[in-house]
């Protein structure tokens, strides 16, 4: 999967977020998150925050990764700054959402 997207971004072929999207929508990959946060920030683009929140947060909530969770959330605040008010652009959640997703899980994202 790396290989494709770097290959991609070798050939000059723009990020789009449908692409983001995609990377993210392989199950499981342990590069996923990293690319997206790569590309993200070379192109500006961002993929969507449903996509995000599933494959990133969610998924190792789900299965107790908690630390891979927390990342997640710290590429989240970097994708989507939150706002003076402590809100973000796109439907992202703050992080006080963040935080209890993380306990409706028995985590802590603190």
């Amino acid at each position: 999967l790396e290989d494709v997207f770097v290959a991609m971004a070798n050939d000059g072929v723009d990020a789009t977020p449908e692409v983001l999207d995609a990377i993210l929508a392989a199950p499981g990959h342990p590069v996923a998150l990293s690319l997206v946060q790569r590309l993200a920030a070379l192109s500006g683009v961002v993929p969507s925050t449903d996509r995000f929140l599933s494959s990133c947060v969610e998924a190792p909530l789900r299965n107790g990764d908690f630390d891979e969770a927390r990342r997640a959330c710290y590429v989240l605040d970097q994708l989507w700054p939150a706002d003076g008010e402590g809100g973000r652009g796109d439907g992202a959640p703050s992080r006080d959402a963040l935080a209890k997703l993380f306990e409706e899980y028995g985590g802590e994202l603190y």
